[in-house]
């Protein structure tokens, strides 16, 4: 079995460059410190196995698909208490085992548990906007990033599509094409076509 086969950082990195939705900067890995850094920031003693391999891979660049959101290394170091803040706004507690990694506006975070042996563990989200505030997303890492690429493929195919038709109203704009003649118009033209040629042959 190679890398790739089963390093999350490698195989979303692969699916990155062959959906064409890799960021201008490219991909740039996290380094040890800066990760030993992130932990220490949000007070967790280990961080599993797939998010380490993300980070490695792409730490501090390459997923164009977080555009809108905060998910850096860089980042983490204020993730954690932001979301504190913003659930206690609720009556809510982050589990002090948590490591937030991505947040939207800051009125909504994802994070993972740490204190445990799961190489690949449940996502959770906070969201402001949701009845239900808390809640598990995926039953893991891997099926979180994969979730998110199908989404941003179906964005990316679905801004194309958009491009493509205002590219085809411009043009007909630009070359506006006669309109169409129904059947009546059609019929008579054809008669008037018929008649005329008769009685210039008949002149003739």
């Amino acid at each position: 079995m190679t890398k790739s086969e089963n390093h999350l950082g490698e195989q979303l990195k692969q699916r990155i460059i062959e959906e064409g939705v890799r960021s201008p900067g490219g991909f740039k890995g996290a380094t040890k410190q800066e990760i030993e850094e992130a932990m220490k920031y949000q007070g967790v003693k280990r961080l599993p196995k797939a998010f380490l391999q993300f980070l490695e891979t792409m730490g501090n660049g390459g997923l164009n698909f977080f555009y809108y959101g905060d998910w850096l290394c860089e980042d983490f170091a204020d993730l954690k208490e932001c979301a504190i803040e913003d659930m206690a706004r609720y009556d809510l507690t982050l589990p002090e085992d948590a490591f937030v990694f991505f947040t939207e506006l800051n009125h909504m975070y994802r994070y993972f548990l740490t204190d445990n042996e799961d190489d690949d563990p449940p996502v959770y989200q906070f969201f402001e906007g949701d009845d239900e505030k808390t809640r598990q997303l995926t039953g893991s890492l891997t099926e979180y990033f994969d979730e998110v690429m199908k989404y941003f493929v179906f964005i990316r195919d679905k801004t194309r599509e958009e491009k493509l038709e205002r590219k085809k109203r411009r043009k007909a704009q630009i070359h506006p094409q006669p309109p169409a003649q129904n059947s009546i118009s059609k019929m008579f033209n054809a008669i008037w076509e018929f008649l005329t040629a008769w009685l210039f042959g008949k002149k003739q």
